[in-house]
C-alpha cells in the first residue's frame, strides 16, 4: 500500500490517493488523515461511490480503506461540512 493526502487549509478541502500495490496481503489500510479541525464535520467521499460524515477528530484518529483487488487504486475527496 501507498497513499497519501494533499490538504488545502484555506478551503478546507483535501484530496486523498490510495493505491494497493501487488505485494500488499492486506485488503485494508488505516490512514490517519492530517490538518483538520477536530470539531468540525467532515465528509469524505469515495469517488468509486459511497460517502461518510464524521468529525475532523475522528478521521484524524484513523479512516480505513478497503480495496479488494490488486493492484488497485482509491481517490477520496474531504471537505468540511458548513
Amino acid at each position: 500500500w501507498i497513499a497519501w493526502q494533499f490538504h488545502r487549509a484555506d478551503l478546507g478541502e483535501s484530496v486523498v490517493q490510495a493505491f494497493r500495490r501487488l505485494g500488499a496481503t492486506s485488503e485494508t489500510l488505516t490512514v490517519k488523515l492530517r490538518g483538520l479541525d477536530p470539531q468540525q464535520r467532515h465528509e469524505i467521499e469515495n469517488l468509486d461511490g459511497g460517502k461518510q460524515v464524521r468529525t475532523g477528530a475522528e478521521f484524524m484518529r484513523g479512516h480505513t480503506i478497503t480495496l479488494s483487488e490488486k493492484p488497485s487504486a482509491a481517490l477520496f475527496l474531504l471537505r468540511v461540512l458548513k
